[in-house]
């Protein structure tokens, strides 16, 4: 089996960017919980958050 040297940078770097993209998620979600005024959608929103938040613990 042959592995390419650079396959760890590769791999760092389509980490970082799942990370970037999760974070940029949750940030938008969270703006989204502030502005929102109906309770049971805030719940829906949190709920995501909470799963995005775990995935990115994940990673």
């Amino acid at each position: 089996m042959v592995v390419e040297p650079d396959a760890d940078f590769k791999e760092s770097i389509v980490d970082a960017q799942v990370k970037e993209k999760i974070k940029n998620e949750i940030a938008a979600i969270e703006a989204k919980i502030r502005k929102e005024k109906q309770f049971n959608i805030k719940l829906k929103l949190s709920t995501k958050l909470k799963d995005l938040k775990s995935n990115l613990s994940k990673i």
